[in-house]
């Protein structure tokens, strides 16, 4: 994923955290989580398939399904550990 993006990205995803806590986007090989109080970016989750189609979290929150693929190459499916950002299963 890029540092900072130029310019915007197509949203292709989001989904909020049961507790309404965080705000999961689909970016580009990411997924940004932002506070949605004032707007702050948490953090970034990335290693992720180019093109982000779905975001669900678990109902407690601690993780988020990502549907994601590469056009005509592959799809995938992670469950990955919101507060580290490491995949639990793929």
């Amino acid at each position: 994923p890029p540092a900072h993006y130029p310019s915007p990205v197509p949203v292709t995803a989001l989904d909020f955290r049961p507790d309404g806590s965080l705000l999961a986007v689909s970016g580009y090989h990411e997924v940004l989580l932002f506070d949605p109080i004032d707007g702050r970016l948490v953090s970034r989750l990335q290693n992720v398939a180019e093109r982000i189609h779905g975001l669900a979290f678990s109902p407690d929150g601690s993780l988020l399904a990502v549907a994601a693929g590469t056009p005509a190459r592959l799809g995938e499916v992670t469950l990955t550990r919101v507060d580290n950002g490491e995949t639990v299963h793929d």
